[in-house]
């Protein structure tokens, strides 16, 4: 009986072809190359559509500059030939063209408007604002407002301040502002704006400005040293007629500000003393508005 060589040997002899043992490695090569073309390919899409993206971004800004250069700043259309200037009552016009440059004949788009207003402000601390504008196609108006002073600091000397606490110089008029004693000399350079008790006597002297209470309780000065009546944030009014008043407001509690109403009510309560005591004809010497409840606890030391 005849046999075949795979019936003796069995089917775990067989040899297999040899091109089915070449396959999975083939796949794996394959695979391997395809992921890494993919990997490239993402790499290389992170990388390039930012730069394309930023070299678009700086292409059109560049065109936009151009184009406003060439309709705008570059036409002579708009150039400047009315120069409309309202000066204040210290700053005059001829200083507003020599420190802001401007002039007729130039471009109206020429002017880095927001600039210029820095650099004057910063120049001339007794202006509080400027503005700078333009009208098409030909016409710059410029106009400033100048800060108010209400107190000189100290009783010589020319620096004065605003109820913001400014310093600036002023030569004229002077004399019949309220004098704040005891400040801090470091403070007093014009521009700088100080703050502490020397900020509340000005913006006293400012809400008395506003509403008028100027005319009834009139401030000579102001010490603002503190620690008047047993308040360490008290100040010392010295009015006219020779009656001191120690007042004392609650402060705010984020940065010690005063709320109006509070020093309103007193500094209201205090012309009421005054006008009281000018109709009995009883002079007042001294007036205590330190305390908490000030309009049923107002110590008062009359002048014999």
């Amino acid at each position: 009986m005849l046999f075949e060589d795979q019936d003796i040997f069995g089917p775990r002899l067989r040899r297999p072809a040899r091109g089915r043992r070449r396959k999975p490695v083939l796949n794996v090569r394959a695979r391997s190359r395809a992921s890494r073309r993919s990997r490239v390919y993402h790499a290389a899409v992170f990388v390039l559509v930012p730069a394309v993206l930023a070299a678009a971004t700086v292409l059109a800004w560049f065109g936009l500059q151009w184009t406003g250069r060439l309709l705008f700043s570059r036409n002579d259309r708009f150039t400047v030939r009315h120069l409309d200037i309202a000066p204040g009552r210290v700053i005059t016009e001829p200083l507003i063209r020599e420190y802001t440059g401007l002039h007729e004949g130039m471009n109206l788009f020429a002017a880095d408007i927001a600039s210029i207003r820095r650099g004057f402000l910063r120049r001339t601390p007794v202006v509080k604002a400027m503005t700078v504008a333009r009208l098409l196609p030909d016409t710059l108006q410029v106009a400033v407002t100048e800060r108010q002073a209400v107190a000189r600091l100290g009783r010589r000397g020319t620096l004065v301040t605003d109820g913001s606490g400014m310093v600036f110089s002023q030569h004229t008029g002077k004399k019949y502002l309220p004098v704040l004693i005891g400040l801090d000399g470091s403070q007093l350079r014009p521009g700088r704006r100080f703050g502490g008790l020397a900020l509340d006597a000005a913006r006293v002297l400012d809400m008395c400005e506003r509403t008028g209470l100027d005319r009834e309780v009139i401030i000579t000065a102001i010490d603002v040293r503190g620690n008047f009546s047993g308040r360490e944030q008290a100040l010392r009014l010295y009015l006219a007629g020779g009656t001191t008043v120690d007042l004392w407001w609650v402060r705010g509690e984020a940065d010690g500000t005063a709320p109006a109403e509070d020093l309103q009510a007193r500094l209201v309560f205090l012309r009421g003393l005054m006008r009281r005591a000018a109709k009995e004809q009883k002079p007042v010497q001294t007036v205590n508005l330190t305390l908490d409840d000030f309009e049923n606890n107002c110590p008062i030391t009359p002048r014999w």
